[in-house]
């Protein structure tokens, strides 16, 4: 009998099973939904950076009081007016990458002027 043992396998699915259960792909996780609503509707961050951009009055802290609710207006710094804009730019443009112009095979990229229809005689 012992020559006949089962071989040992480890916990899991054997190899070469097919994965089935868990989360089907694309299933959005239902806490970060719930947080992102939660801020959007409580704060508007996109309206408050555009308030900053546009150096309107913003309600701040204020640093004289003790009452963590104590608030006042005040405007944007320069300073702030342009991180604010940056952060927003962001958001909204996509990123610039460089790109690299060649000619045919890698060589340096030649621009005739002359040949274009329209410059014809305005060279000489």
């Amino acid at each position: 009998m012992a020559n006949q043992e089962k071989e040992k396998r480890g916990p899991g699915r054997p190899k070469g099973y097919a994965k089935t259960g868990g989360r089907r792909k694309g299933v959005p996780n239902k806490d970060r939904a719930a947080t992102l609503a939660a801020i959007i509707s409580d704060s508007d961050p996109v309206g408050f950076l555009q308030k900053v951009c546009r150096g309107l009055l913003v309600e701040c802290r204020n640093p004289d009081s003790d009452d963590p609710k104590a608030a006042i207006l005040t405007r944007p710094t320069l300073e702030q007016r342009i991180n604010a804009a940056t952060i927003l730019s962001k958001k909204v443009l996509p990123d610039s990458k460089a790109v690299e112009l060649g000619g045919p095979d890698g060589s340096d990229l030649t621009i005739n002027v002359n040949t274009h229809p329209y410059c014809k005689g305005e060279a000489e």
